[in-house]
């Protein structure tokens, strides 16, 4: 039993001499990320994750226009037209 705090104490000193030893390399671990960053950002084929964001977008919105939109409008009165055309040499 009286050994937790020997333990415990131990560990807490193994702590704040990490945070100790951190702190010194804050600096110098912030830069080295930062630099890390702008290297994958500089490096990263934004085009490639941005090409298929935009196909999903212009399918999907090609098929709103065409289902709900003045694009279905403007396929039914073609249809229609095609239709009646169709009818009407055959009654002729």
């Amino acid at each position: 039993m009286n050994e937790m705090p020997i333990i415990r104490l131990e560990v807490e000193q193994i702590k704040h001499q990490i945070l100790h030893h951190f702190g010194q390399y804050q600096k110098e671990v912030s830069v080295a990320v930062e630099k890390q960053i702008e290297k994958v950002i500089g490096e990263f084929d934004f085009y490639a994750e941005i090409k298929p964001i935009v196909e999903k977008c212009l399918r999907d919105n090609l098929n709103g226009y065409f289902s709900y939109g003045e694009g279905n409008t403007m396929i039914n009165n073609s249809l229609q037209e095609a239709l009646d055309k169709t009818f009407k040499k055959e009654t002729e």
